[in-house]
């Protein structure tokens, strides 16, 4: 299958993760599991373009792709919720194979309820951990 890397533009504020990290990650996970890199695309909820750029090379794709993000955090920040509902619904027509790989996600047709309710309180828990970390930059 082929894949298409999200490398997260806008990064969370402390760049622990910085985008040439993000790319060496994602680049070992589609080597290990046999996926074949085809695009890298930057995405910033900010710059709704790159969205757009993305869902397009999704589109012109021949068959159906892996669209790879390293962590869901990463792709919470990034996105707005109308765009991760996008991909979302997208991977569960069987458009797309989404792919959160630290937490170890790929949605799919086959994505479990149970799987859904596990996604539900790990994007929970990241946003409860971006407003805390961001009350502890607040002077």
């Amino acid at each position: 299958m082929k894949a298409i890397l999200i490398i997260c533009a806008n990064n969370l504020k402390d760049d622990n993760f910085p985008t040439y990290q993000q790319i060496n990650f994602l680049k070992k996970h589609c080597a290990s599991t046999g996926l074949d890199v085809v695009k890298i695309c930057s995405i910033d909820k900010d710059e709704p373009k790159e969205f757009d750029h993305l869902i397009n090379l999704i589109s012109q794709q021949k068959e159906k792709v892996a669209v790879c993000c390293s962590a869901l955090d990463l792709l919470d920040h990034n996105v707005s919720e109308q765009q991760g509902g996008i991909l979302y619904e997208k991977a569960l027509n069987d458009e797309i194979e989404l792919q959160i790989v630290v937490e170890d996600f790929t949605i799919n047709k086959q994505f479990s309820a149970e799987d859904k309710i596990r996604l539900h309180i790990a994007i929970v828990y990241v946003r409860k951990i971006q407003e805390v970390a961001s009350n502890w930059n607040t002077p």
